[in-house]
């Protein structure tokens, strides 16, 4: 060999090992921003701006918990300033319960409240010019230690100078490493406004800052905002709002409405004010650094229940301790998706609660405050994710928001809403909402809407769904009665138990089935890759029993019974060749019916069809076998087709048991090949049989 090989060789090896650390070193793991690993010390500044024309003030003489001219009444309530056990303040538990101890953050306040006059602001609902004012103000703020006492250079710990996703040097590089402004009276920072950026523009005493944040406070703490936005920091823009923390300038979502749930990128539409286990998964947080994703085995051996299932009969059974507190999850990659689409996953946490585990942010929002709101208890709390799976590669920051949707256990329904507007006038507002009715023939599990989500609905009339245009899930009808509960918030029918809805299956409302997804409209570079089949895929969960302390769950692949009467609504559902019972792919039991019918929650936004005297945003339902199922319908079972429903057997061999059949009613078809005429016990309604040869 000579030595221009060698040297070749040599070079690739080299660029081998280069590329590899590029790898390891750029990871969701290491933060967007800042590192969600150690210890951050927060600068707090609280600002006010002094109006000559007091009618311009929106707080003139200050609010109960925030005098003019003072520090508000919380000051010490937003972190702790000491590192130590003891978390007091709201900000500082938060992310020690989130990040399961993996990130502490902690900070301290300036000991004067920096004031601005209002006649050096051309434009008082300018955030960019308020912003200005208080830095301009800081830059000569003679700082030489907080109210705590702590010194400027406590708040210089980090080199955050790598690109996003880079790993973070613990080390001072000279600036702060993140200042936090709340303004008391600002027009332009409302309580609950603010943002987050990476930017050196804040200046304190000369010293300028790797991060900062500006948010309004002047009527009540606004944790929510404040661990809102802090969180971009750790997980990247806009595309990562989900569990109701999107909005309408939030970017472009996998679903239609905007969907609620729980997310550290909550926000004003969150049931839980928890992290997810996917938050957890993307930041490294565990306390098992085997496995980011883990349980007990009956053995009570944490071991890995990050689940991938093949297409085979199988059963795992998990232990659930709190994951609030534990950590414990399981995750099922959801079979059978066709490659080059969106890839799904079923999450299941098992949540204590706020009575139990001492965590206040594991209940549902405004329960404490409003009596109306039904409180959260203890169970089974699942959702999907779709797509968002990518930590080290060049789209970990990419992708799209609401990328989580949350099974509620009471199930998917076509909502029914009144046209009359009633009032709210006594759960957590005093607005406007139409009444919503869920009627149990309107169950529609596989493509339906939920409460913890905006339902779709064309207010204008023009024949498309804005990205705005919806109806709240707050005050519901039943039996004739109104109820103010805003479920949109949260409600224990929402959560799975062992004495309660304890089954998520092909057969169950919520299904295990995948789910549509409706990225619309969109201008960006991605590729589109919408999941508009759902695939049925034998995934079953069961909950086997449950204590205060833990719940056990049994993961059950390729189970294909339907043992409930179940109508399947969506604008195409696909059965793939699942190797279930005896190798059946669908098996209707004893005395069982399925019913295709046409679903009335909108699969897409524009485009609507009449049906019956109203403009539906879907297709009929058209249901397709693939090649090779086998289905069996037992003793006087049924496959109802109705309301222009579609079979398509292709090469489907279909076994019946005594009395069963296929019944296709009026307006509906099925199709057949003529080799499988004689096979089929179809019963005519006024529908038909069409020849595929």
């Amino acid at each position: 060999m000579n030595l221009f090989s060698k040297n070749a060789i040599v070079f690739i090896l080299l660029l081998t090992i280069v590329k590899i650390g590029i790898c390891q070193s750029s990871s969701s793991e290491n933060g967007y921003h800042i590192s969600p690993h150690g210890n951050l010390n927060v600068l707090l500044v609280f600002a006010e701006v002094v109006y000559d024309d007091v009618s311009k003030d929106p707080y003139p003489n200050g609010s109960k918990d925030w005098k003019k001219g003072s520090l508000p009444t919380w000051k010490d309530d937003v972190f702790d300033p000491f590192h130590g056990e003891i978390k007091k303040s709201k900000m500082t538990r938060y992310f020690d319960f989130m990040s399961l101890g993996n990130f502490g953050v902690y900070g301290d306040y300036l000991e004067d409240v920096i004031q601005v006059k209002a006649s050096d602001i051309n434009n008082l609902s300018s955030r960019n010019q308020v912003q200005n004012a208080i830095v301009e103000k800081l830059n000569t703020y003679p700082f030489n230690q907080t109210y705590h006492g702590l010194s400027p250079e406590h708040f210089d710990q980090w080199d955050y100078s790598g690109g996003v996703g880079s790993l973070k040097k613990n080390e001072s590089n000279g600036a702060y490493d993140h200042v936090m402004i709340i303004v008391r009276n600002s027009s332009a920072f409302g309580n609950g406004a603010g943002y987050v950026t990476k930017s050196s523009v804040v200046k304190v005493n000369g010293k300028s800052s790797d991060t900062f944040s500006m948010f309004g406070g002047g009527s009540s703490h606004p944790f929510n905002i404040l661990r809102h936005e802090f969180s971009h920091l750790l997980f990247g823009g806009n595309n990562f709002h989900c569990g109701g923390g999107q909005h309408r300038s939030g970017g472009y979502n996998y679903f239609i409405p905007f969907q609620a749930g729980w997310s550290m990128l909550g926000g004003y539409l969150s049931s839980l004010m928890t992290c997810n286990g996917l938050d957890r998964y993307r930041l490294g947080w565990s306390t098992n650094s085997e496995h980011l994703i883990k349980a007990l085995n009956e053995k009570r051996e944490e071991v890995n229940s990050d689940l991938i299932l093949k297409n085979e009969m199988d059963t795992s059974v998990f232990i659930l301790r709190d994951f609030v507190t534990k950590g414990d999850a399981v995750r099922i990659k959801l079979p059978f998706i066709s490659e080059g689409l969106f890839e799904q996953w079923l999450w299941l946490e098992f949540h204590q609660t706020f009575a139990n585990n001492g965590c206040e942010f594991d209940q549902f929002m405004y329960e404490e405050e409003y009596e109306c709101r039904p409180g959260a208890v203890p169970g089974l709390y699942a959702y999907v994710q779709v797509d968002k799976n990518d930590k080290t590669g060049p789209l970990k920051f990419s992708g799209y928001g609401d990328y989580l949707r949350f099974l509620p256990a009471d199930g998917y329904y076509d909502y029914v809403f009144e046209d009359t507007l009633l009032q709210n006038n006594w759960c957590v507002n005093n607005a406007k909402y139409h009444p919503f009715i869920k009627k149990k023939s309107h169950e529609n599990p596989l493509s339906g809407n939920g409460d913890l989500e905006e339902i779709p609905y064309d207010e204008d009339g023009n024949g498309k769904i804005g990205k705005t245009e919806a109806r709240k899930v707050v005050v519901e009808k039943r039996l004739g009665s109104y109820y103010f509960e805003m479920a949109k918030f949260g409600h224990y029918r929402h959560v799975f138990s062992a004495s309660g809805n304890n089954v998520i299956d092909m057969g169950s409302n919520p299904s295990s089935a995948s789910m549509i997804t409706c990225v619309s409209n969109d201008k960006a570079k991605f590729e589109i890759k919408n999941n508009q089949e759902i695939v049925l895929n034998g995934v079953k969960v069961e909950i086997l029993s449950q204590t205060k302390d833990e719940m056990v769950v049994r993961v059950i692949s390729n189970d294909v019974k339907i043992s409930k009467n179940v109508v399947w609504r969506g604008d195409q559902i696909r059965l793939p060749q699942i190797n279930g019972e005896e190798g059946y792919s669908l098996i209707i039991e004893k005395g069982k019916q399925i019913e295709l019918a046409r679903s009335k929650t909108p699969s897409r936004v524009d485009n609507p069809q009449p049906f019956e005297g109203q403009q539906l945003f879907t297709d009929t339902t058209k249901m397709v076998f693939d090649d090779g199922v086998a289905i069996w319908l037992k003793n006087r079972s049924k496959l109802v087709l109705k309301e222009g429903s579609q079979l398509y057997l292709k090469n489907t061999s279909v076994r019946f048991g005594w009395l069963s059949k296929i019944v296709v009613k009026e307006g509906s078809s099925i199709y057949v090949s003529r080799q499988n005429k004689n096979r089929l016990k179809v019963k005519l309604k006024g529908g038909q049989i069409i020849y595929t040869d």
